[in-house]
């Protein structure tokens, strides 16, 4: 099975593309977790002739991960690497019926996008506060949002909205920004 992974806040830079191998052969390529073989992709042959600086996910990764599919085996692609870096990304503290998290995505709909999953009682909300407004709506659905509301958004995370309307505008939120949710 291979799984390419294209979140890349670094593509242009000096960073490596790499493949990871696993024991069971499941190969990442992209940054991945630990407790793997990984290969910096350096081989020409496993990716286009030419490479963008900001779409190595069409241009490298893409490419390698077809080869591997029709046999290639990761450790042609390039030589083994020693260490990765990894982007460690804040997860919600929870205590006292709260949980205290932030704003990780700003969707095109000006949707407020928290770190905030489901499984910390999404369900149970009582309030949210962000950008020191006080959110005491939540709903199944955007429009139910009203002109400012807590949603649990498609991907399971806590997510403030506004029907018709920006609702990180309206809070002038930003990446980053505290959240902390009541239940």
């Amino acid at each position: 099975m291979i799984h390419v992974v294209v979140v890349d806040p670094e593509v242009g830079t000096g960073r490596s593309a790499i493949v990871l191998s696993s024991a069971n052969r499941t190969v990442y390529i992209g940054p991945v977790p630990h407790d793997f073989r990984a290969y910096r992709i350096t081989e020409a042959r496993f990716t286009r002739d030419t490479i963008s600086t900001t779409f190595h996910g069409r241009d490298v990764f893409a490419p390698c991960a077809a080869y591997l599919s029709l046999g290639s085996y990761p450790d042609e692609v390039g030589p083994p690497i020693d260490s990765i870096t990894y982007l460690n990304l804040p997860g919600p503290q929870e205590s006292f019926g709260q949980a205290i998290g932030c704003v990780q995505h700003i969707d095109r709909f000006g949707n407020v996008v928290t770190n905030i999953p489901e499984s910390c009682k999404g369900s149970k909300l009582k309030s949210a506060v962000i950008a020191n407004r006080k959110i005491i709506r939540l709903s199944g659905s955007y429009r139910g949002a009203g002109n400012l509301g807590a949603v649990i958004g498609s991907h399971g995370f806590l997510e403030v909205a506004s029907y018709r309307g920006r609702a990180a505008s309206l809070l002038g939120s930003d990446l980053g920004d505290c959240v902390v949710a009541c239940f």
